[in-house]
């Protein structure tokens, strides 16, 4: 370090390498998520499979109901215990394989839910949110309002849940189990 250098002059490198940081950490999710879909099983229409036919027929009506035009694909995973959404372009749907056993209700509880963030394009929110952050990570302000647009996109997708005519209490029994 040459110590005849201004802090001005740090603050360039220090500011790109906070950066760099926080995007080869949302690089390594997304690479991530890639890897954990290889382990997953798609979910399609094959003769004799009434559980892989009504979560498709459940996905279809749900797909329906919030207007969702997108082609989503639907997957299973052995390994994990709670639903997840991702992708912008060619979103894909992750159910734990625990999920055939589940009510008609609580699968559509959760396909509302979960569709709601494909709907709401809330994927494409969290990815321009996270590359906010990554360019303001000095900010606690940023990332604060981060964290806030997070739990206000849950919280619209919760409501979008009620509003479509699932009891309160059964929505909450099916988000502890």
């Amino acid at each position: 370090p040459d110590p005849s250098r201004t802090w001005h002059e740090w603050l360039v490198p220090v500011w790109g390498m906070g950066f760099t940081l926080l995007a080869l950490r949302l690089l390594a999710a997304h690479l991530l998520l890639r890897c954990a879909m290889r382990g997953c099983s798609i979910v399609r229409a094959t003769p004799g499979d009434a559980e892989a036919d009504r979560l498709l027929a459940q996905l279809a009506a749900t797909c329906g109901q919030l207007g969702v035009r997108q082609r989503v694909t639907l997957l299973l995973d052995e390994k994990r215990t709670i639903p997840l959404v991702w992708g912008v372009f060619r979103p894909r749907l992750l159910l734990p394989a625990e999920s055939q056993e589940w009510s008609d209700d609580q699968v559509r509880s959760v396909l509302l839910h979960e569709l709601a963030h494909i709907q709401r394009r809330d994927t494409l929110a969290q990815w321009l949110t996270q590359i906010a952050c990554a360019l303001h990570w000095w900010n606690p302000l940023v990332w604060l309002a981060g964290w806030r647009l997070h739990a206000e996109r849950e919280r619209a997708c919760d409501d979008l849940v009620l509003a479509s005519g699932v009891r309160a209490s059964a929505y909450a029994e099916h988000l502890l189990h």
